[in-house]
């Protein structure tokens, strides 16, 4: 059954975890909210996809979605689902 299993904490200063998919294409990691600010707020998602738009053949990573999960009262937790550009093991 496929599905995205493999997790993995962030290496870096960053508290983010990682998710990967069984065949390792996909990744998802856990956004801070300060993170999603500078993805909304500062329009870096409209730039990214014009970009992409006009240079297709780009080796930016693609991104495939940006999200808000909120579980009853619970913290709201940001995540974004991305091309897999890390070696995993």
């Amino acid at each position: 059954m496929a599905g995205m299993y493999n997790f993995k904490t962030g290496g870096g200063k960053s508290p983010s975890f990682f998710f990967f998919s069984d065949n390792n294409k996909i990744m998802m990691k856990t956004l801070k909210e300060s993170e999603m600010t500078i993805l909304f707020d500062k329009n870096f998602l409209l730039y990214y996809f014009q970009y992409l738009m006009t240079n297709p053949n780009s080796l930016l990573m693609k991104i495939f979605g940006v999200y808000k999960l909120v579980i009853g009262k619970q913290n709201a937790i940001y995540f974004i689902l991305t091309e897999n550009m890390i070696e995993n093991d």
